[in-house]
């Protein structure tokens, strides 16, 4: 169950160009190192965010992204009370 006593939430949200239903969905894929630009052309190898996806499920908890092109990204990760 992922009642409020089992998990903390944490909620980062940015304004940024956001993302397509297939760019997320490529996320978390490491046979596809796609990286675009970001909101003042910075780029990225997408790395960070596989890491921080295994050392979160790898301590029972889960990382979900909903994105919106033009409008942003919404990441929740629940992490598992000790």
């Amino acid at each position: 169950s992922n009642s409020a006593n089992e998990f903390l939430e944490v909620v980062v949200i940015d304004t940024g160009i956001g993302m397509t239903p297939q760019q997320v969905s490529n996320l978390f894929r490491t046979d596809s190192a796609q990286t675009t630009y970001g909101t003042q052309g910075e780029k990225g190898t997408g790395l960070g965010l596989l890491l921080c996806k295994e050392m979160v499920e790898n301590n029972g908890g889960r990382l979900e992204v909903r994105s919106e092109v033009g409008k942003g990204s919404e990441f929740r990760v629940f992490l598992k009370k000790v």
